[in-house]
């Protein structure tokens, strides 16, 4: 409904009624240069500049814009509703907006008005004009005429001179700002309540003229709205009260029913219905008007004794039932005992203001104590530039919600010493300073027993400094130390903060707040404990030799976000108890956390010595940090451009699925001088961890230990990149691998690396899945069986190796192996295998490639191999040695549809039975430019066995120094070429070249013989093989010497040229 002005009068249109919403319907009403006298519940109400609204009842609406004036009618009117009684006026509203006026009536001395209740967030600027009722008060009568749940609203008293005159005192319109809603220069929307009372801060000097201007006080708040201009509903009584008093005769009620979503109506006409959808004029019942407050406030005895305007004084009483007010004068002091109290709301017990000084002294003989009782009345209160006041082994008491111990604010300065400091009810704030003040404490003891409350609460650019105390909070949301805004700095030193209820803070800083604690103990004892919190930018906290200790679940030791930045420093320790809790906790960008020389504990699972996430910035030096329970991680860095540093710092992990370093979802951390360690005899630690794409880790000098089993020492999977250089892994658990890279994308290297696995079934390195590795100038050592120096596994896997040197000192070990695909190139290494069975470079599998080049391959036990060529995969090994001193030994072994090349080889068997090259299964050697020795009995230069091998032997010596050794054999169908070549031996019954069974082939062109002991045959061909030899040379030393043999049917041996 719109309510406009005629088009031809001048003067406002008035509409005398009420408005009522249906249930299920809208009321959505705008005045528009008009009036309305009557009560309302609608949806929307909207006052223009030039409309006014008379409250005549109770009303409830879910917003009203008022850029107009909304007057409440005089309490000693007949109120517009069904019943007809008088009285103040409630005005409930869910929301608030707007720039204009209300006019409200008030009774301070009876407690009792009209009252603004705004449950949701109240937004603009108003004025606020006040009519008391004239009664005198008493001193420390307060009253709360509004209240909202939210907002940036401000709230101005528009009386002349900004007060209200009630006989001797001036009441001013005082907002609580005490749930820290910003000042005017950081106004903002927000959900936390604030209210606005009627205080008297100071007694009146002398009466005061009324002004012309100003309404009598005896007279009730009147209508501006013009009797002759008022529209009236249907059967109205036409006999109209003057709007002085906004009243209406009980007959003449009418009620306004809407029963549309939108009710709209223009240009109303004098004596007609407001609109067609006037479907009554019944009488409607109202709502009851709220309480102002919910419980009775005792009406005070005796005025606040108030002290001002004199150079020096005395309190010369023991007891001040109602407070003591102190102002304008240089110093006030007690003389002995002193007892201040007080019992109303809003009372505080000692106020001390405009320049004026205050000493409080007691002693074990001379107790002075301070005791309110009402809510939101502080014990102490000192405001004003030039305002100080000074308090020694005095006990404050505050039994009421909403109040502050001591509180400095607005420049005033406060030092208080030896003191205790108590509140009972919720909201407590033992020490308060705000705008600007200065407050500093020693040897205090302040304690809070209600909940949300606060030890030592400074805000507004306020200057605290305390020392040599304790704070202890009971209830729920308590906060030890609470700093706000820029320009505000607190100090503490040698502060124990002792935090008995869940969901606490030890410290918290925020807004650009700066902290500094030193010397001072935090202590946690229930769940969702936070030690040191600092959040947004410019806030800045540090700690140095600060002791966290938290006992419940979900705990922080140290907490910052939003571009603030903490500094942990000097000996400074966090133990954590409960599951879940977190030592150091940084999050968002800008975000900065450095910590020095910190010890930090975690006792229970699921712990974090640090985590760093979302962009935030931690770097960790000198620390020590341990965890207990299994799943705990040493360092957490997760999230794009979270950085994380570390340096010097030592991290141990007991129990099962541990981590010592983690970093993921493109977080990067940089390691040096630092030791891990991993303890227990459980499964599954990870020194460094290293997870997803563009998630980095640079580490230098880093020592990793660990015993557990099943564990790794270092690994990066999906696409992490890890470069790490100048450090050690050492596993002593079984089935421990030193450095694993999985995934696509996925990079590490490795530079000036020593890693050693004391137990069985372990592994050096471990790239699979296309990950890339490079290690050089590295040492690999196992001392267990079964072990792995270096592994690649799976198509697109890359690992390279340079300057390495891998020793195998147990059974079973394995130098170097390829498989599946996977692609491995090594450099100028070492592999080294002490006992039997081992393998020093092996390539299986289709795909899979192995290129060695200057490699050092020594085994020194029994049935060891240099290199295994097997499944389909292919190696290329050049200007290498290869040693076998054990039994049994192949220098190389191939098979199955395999392809190798060798160049430049020098392979030396110094072990009986040995092999230098033994391929069969279609496997394909090539041999060029090398040297096959065998110092021992039984030893085969190069044996080819089996249908489709192929061997082939170019510019290669092979020498046989002892008895029963063999130059080459093939056999079973093998083709065997051979070239420029020298074969030599030195024992007896040597054999130099045999071919044996159909089908297979050897040549022979440019082969120089020399046998230098007895029973030597230089060829032998049986059982149908085919042998061709072409210009090469033969000589024997030794009796019994048979240069060409060949035996059974469809053997062939050609000879060309010898």
């Amino acid at each position: 409904m719109v309510i406009n002005q005629e088009k031809a009068p001048k003067k406002a249109k008035t509409l005398r009624g009420n408005i009522f919403a249906a249930p299920g319907n809208k009321a959505n009403v705008t005045l528009n240069k008009s009036g309305l006298i009557g009560w309302a519940n609608a949806t929307h109400l909207s006052v223009d500049p030039d409309s006014t609204w008379s409250v005549t009842g109770p009303s409830t609406l879910k917003h009203l814009k008022n850029e107009g004036k909304v007057e409440f009618q005089s309490p000693g009117a007949t109120s517009s509703n069904a019943t007809g009684t008088s009285g103040y006026t409630t005005l409930s509203l869910g929301s608030l907006s707007g720039t204009g006026m209300f006019w409200m009536n008030t009774d301070i001395a009876g407690h009792q008005g009209d009252f603004i209740d705004v449950t949701g967030k109240a937004k603009g600027d108003f004025g606020v004009r006040v009519n008391d009722s004239g009664k005198s008060p008493q001193p420390e009568d307060s009253l709360k005429i509004i209240q909202t749940g939210g907002g940036d609203a401000k709230f101005t008293l528009a009386n002349e001179g900004g007060l209200v005159d009630v006989g001797t005192y001036q009441y001013y319109l005082i907002p609580d700002d005490r749930n820290q809603v910003p000042d005017e220069r950081e106004r903002v929307l927000d959900d936390r309540q604030r209210s606005w009372s009627l205080v008297s801060h100071q007694p009146q000097p002398s009466p005061k003229s009324q002004p012309e201007s100003e309404p009598n006080p005896q007279t009730p708040v009147s209508s501006t709205l013009s009797p002759t201009a008022a529209v009236n509903t249907e059967q109205l009584q036409p006999n109209i009260p003057h709007p002085a008093s906004s009243s209406l005769e009980p007959n003449s009620n009418s009620t306004l029913f809407v029963n549309a979503n939108t009710l709209t109506a223009s240009e109303i006409a004098t004596g007609t219905p407001v609109s067609g959808e006037i479907l009554t004029r019944e009488m409607t019942p109202q709502p009851e008007p709220h309480s102002l407050d919910e419980k009775p406030v005792p009406v005070a005895e005796a005025l606040t004794e108030a002290i001002e305007h004199k150079e020096k004084q005395n309190l010369e009483k023991e007891i001040y039932n109602e407070g003591i007010e102190v102002t304008g004068q240089n110093a006030v002091e007690n003389k002995g005992a002193l007892s201040v109290t007080t019992r109303n709301q809003n009372s505080p017990a000692v106020t001390v203001s405009d320049g004026a000084t205050l000493i409080l002294k007691g002693a074990q003989d001379k107790l002075v104590t301070v005791t309110t009782s009402g809510n939101t009345s502080p014990g102490l209160v000192a405001s004003g530039t030039g305002t100080e006041m000074t308090a020694d082994k005095i006990h404050v008491t505050t039994n009421g919600g909403d109040s502050e111990g001591l509180k400095s604010e607005d420049g005033a300065t406060v030092i208080v010493t030896g003191s205790k400091i108590s509140g009972k009810g919720d909201g407590f704030s033992g020490l308060l300073s705000e705008g600007d003040a200065n407050l500093r404490g020693n040897n205090l003891t302040v304690e809070s027993n209600g909940k949300d409350g606060r030890g030592i609460k400074a805000s507004r650019g306020a200057q605290v400094n305390l020392q040599d105390s304790t704070v202890t909070g009971t209830g729920e949301h308590f906060s030890g130390i609470w700093a706000h805004g820029e320009k505000t700095h607190l100090e503490g030193k040698n502060i124990t903060i002792t935090l008995n209820d869940k969901n606490a803070t030890g410290v918290k800083a925020y807004r650009g707040a700066t902290v500094d604690m030193t010397g001072s103990h935090i202590n946690g004892q229930e769940d969702n404990f936070l030690g040191l919190s600092a959040y947004q930018d410019k806030t800045n906290l540090t700690g140095s030799n600060i002791h966290i200790e938290s006992k419940g679940k979900n705990g922080r030791g140290v907490a910052t976000g939003t571009g603030a930045q903490i500094t942990i420093k000097d000996g400074s320790s966090i133990i954590g108890e409960g599951e879940d809790f977190i030592g150091l906790f940084a999050e968002k960008e800008k975000t900065n956390l450095k910590s020095n020389k910190t010890t930090i504990k975690v006792k229970d699972k699921n712990g974090r010595g640090v985590q760093v996430s979302n962009g935030a910035q931690v770097t960790v030096e000198e620390d020590t940090i341990s965890g207990d329970a299994e799943n705990f991680v040493g360092l957490l860095a997760e999230g794009d451009q979270s950085h994380l540093k570390t340096n010097k710092t030592t991290i141990k992990v007991k129990d099962k699925n541990g981590r010592g370093v983690q970093a993921s979802n493109q977080a990067e951390v940089v390691i040096e001088e630092s030791k891990i360690i991993g303890e227990g005899e459980e499964d599954d630690f990870v020194g460094l961890l290293v997870e997803g794409n563009n998630t980095s880790l640079t580490g230098d000098k880093v020592e990793i230990e660990i015993s557990n089993q099943n564990s790794r020492g270092l690994k990066a999977v999906d696409g992490a990149e890890i470069d790490i250089k100048h450090s050690t892994i050492t596993g002593t658990g079984n089935d421990f691998l030193g450095i694993l890279a999985e995934g696509d994308k996925t990079n590490l290297t490795g530079n000036n690396m020593k890693i050693k696995v004391n137990a069985e079934g372990g592994t050096g390195v471990l790239a699979q899945n296309e990950a890339k590795v490079v290690i050089n100038d590295s040492k690999v050592t196992g001392e267990g069986e079964n072990f792995f120096g270096l592994v690649a596994h799976q198509e697109n896997t890359n690992l390279e190796g340079k300057n390495l040197t891998i020793n195998l000192n147990r059974a079973n070990g394995k130098g170097i192996s390829a498989v599946s695909g996977a692609q491995v190139k090594i450099e100028k290494s070492k592999v080294i295998g002490s006992e039997s069975d081992f393998l020093g470079l092996s390539a299986e599998g289709e795909k899979t490639n192995l290129e060695g080049n200057h490699l050092k391959i020594e085994s020194n036990g029994k049935s060891g191999t240099g290199l295994k060529i097997a499944s389909g995969a292919k190696m290329i090994i050049n200007d290498s040695n290869i040693t076998g001193a054990g039994g049994d030994f192949s220098g190389v072994l191939a098979y199955h549809d395999i392809n190798f090349e060798g160049k430049n080889l020098n392979i030396k068997v110094t072990g009986a039975d040995g092999k230098g090259v033994n391929v069969y299964k279609d496997a394909k050697i090539s041999i060029e430019g090398s040297s096959i020795i065998g110092t021992e009995e039984n030893f085969t230069g190069l044996s080819a066995h089996q249908d489709n091998t192929q061997l082939e032997v170019n510019k290669t010596t092979i020498e046989s120094q002892a008895k029963n050794g063999k130059g080459v054999t093939a056999t079973s169908g093998a083709q065997v070429s051979i070239d420029e070549s020298t074969i030599t031996s030195e024992g007896e019954k040597f054999l130099g070249l045999a071919a044996y069974q159909e089908n297979t082939h050897l040549m022979g062109n440019k082969i120089n013989f020399t046998l230098k002991n007895k029973n030597a045959i230089a060829v032998d061909v049986q059982n149908g093989a085919n042998v061709i030899i072409d210009n090469s040379t033969m000589s024997s030393e030794g009796e019994h010497f048979l240069g060409l043999s060949a035996y059974g049917e469809n053997s062939t041996l050609t000879v060309n040229n010898l």
